[in-house]
């Protein structure tokens, strides 16, 4: 059963819903009111909400997400998509200053055109520097990403605007350049077995489809990374109203679900992403069984492979209205 999550945005003031034109953001005509509550409680904040599901009716097109306010130079992040009986993750396109484009997006052995219902979180920042009131930092932005052969070449580096202490990251690529399936990862400056994004930057890559043999096209990937809130009063931080919290796990996950703990309750959604760049086998998050507190997650791998994959860590952004 899906849990219809109350839709949460850091942004203008207003609430909105696909079956009713008010001022706020809207989903496609598709998609049931419950499902689009948005509350907007900040002018210049992320903005941050939940699809549930991101493909009404078990469908895969895209659907445009209509954000309530508009944004300079935005980074999405949708990931990652609830657990399914069969292997999926989401894909960001066109992204522009108020809205972005988002599917669920299989492997070349499966149809690609009905996937199982399936809820994802997501959160929309400005590129830059945005400091939360305690002091917590976030740095956003994009890289262009073109995929290498060799398992640990095509990697790009990233530099952050500002020293971050603790950080966590996740990347998402937000283009659809080309329509083969991709995944992006992340590491601690090449140094695929290292636990920790570096302070001052990271390394960005894209993976195809594992029956292609060809090499992905160049994509645009974005990337968010925010200072762990784990030493910080209550493990929290909030900006325009909303409470988030930011962590890692150990190096433990795989394909086998794992429980994580936000440390509190943050009802509202969550992001989370892989910290780490450990085993050769295409692979993603997915979750499973969210609760107030914490998700269950684990590693997926795409099709073509033994679904049997390496620990990694996982890091998570949380949020709470």
């Amino acid at each position: 059963m899906h849990r219809r999550t109350l839709l949460a945005a850091v942004g203008t003031l207003g609430v909105g819903s696909a079956a009713a034109t008010l001022s706020g953001a809207t989903l496609s005509e598709t998609v049931a009111p419950a499902a689009q509550l948005q509350i907007n409680v900040a002018a210049d904040g992320p903005v941050v909400g939940a699809l549930t599901p991101v493909n009404p009716d078990g469908g895969n097109s895209y659907q445009t997400v209509s954000l309530p306010r508009s944004f300079t130079d935005p980074v999405v992040i949708a990931k990652p998509l609830e657990l399914t009986l069969q292997r999926g993750h989401t894909r960001i396109r066109n992204v522009q200053s108020d809205t972005f484009e988002i599917r669920v997006e299989e492997w070349s052995g499966q149809d690609d055109t009905s996937h199982p219902e399936a809820d994802v979180s997501y959160i929309v920042v400005e590129a830059g520097v945005t400091t939360l009131d305690g002091g917590t930092v976030l740095d956003a932005g994009t890289v262009d990403v073109a995929e290498s052969f060799g398992l640990r070449n095509g990697f790009e580096s990233v530099t952050f605007s500002d020293t971050l202490t603790n950080p966590i990251a996740m990347a998402q690529t937000q283009t659809a350049n080309d329509t083969d399936a991709v995944t992006s990862h992340i590491s601690s400056k090449k140094d695929i077995s290292t636990a920790s994004i570096g302070g001052t930057g990271m390394e960005i890559k894209i993976e195809n489809d594992s029956r292609n043999s060809a090499l992905h096209d160049t994509e645009t990937v974005g990337y968010i990374a925010i200072e762990s809130t784990e030493s910080l009063t209550d493990g929290e931080d909030t900006l325009g109203g909303v409470t988030f919290a930011a962590g890692d796990t150990p190096t433990e996950i795989n394909e086998n679900p794992k429980r994580v703990d936000f440390g509190g309750s943050y009802p509202d959604g969550f992001v989370a992403d892989l910290q780490t760049f450990i085993g050769a086998q295409e692979h993603y998050l997915r979750y499973d069984t969210r609760t107030d507190t914490g998700v269950d997650i684990l590693i997926e791998e795409d099709l073509g492979r033994d679904n049997s994959h390496a620990d990694n860590a996982v890091g998570y952004l949380a949020w709470a209205l």
